[in-house]
């Protein structure tokens, strides 16, 4: 299991389209609420 709140590393995955990178190397990603607030918020604009 891997925590994360680096917002800016899981944008730039997202960007890429490689976001299924982090649970194929971490196997459970756990992003906090507000980094998944942040990210939706983003991606809204």
């Amino acid at each position: 299991m891997y925590l994360t709140d680096a917002r800016t590393a899981i944008c730039y995955l997202l960007l890429i389209g490689q976001i299924e990178l982090l649970p194929q190397l971490y196997g459970q990603v756990l992003i906090p609420q507000r980094v998944q607030q942040e990210l939706s918020d983003e991606r809204s604009h």
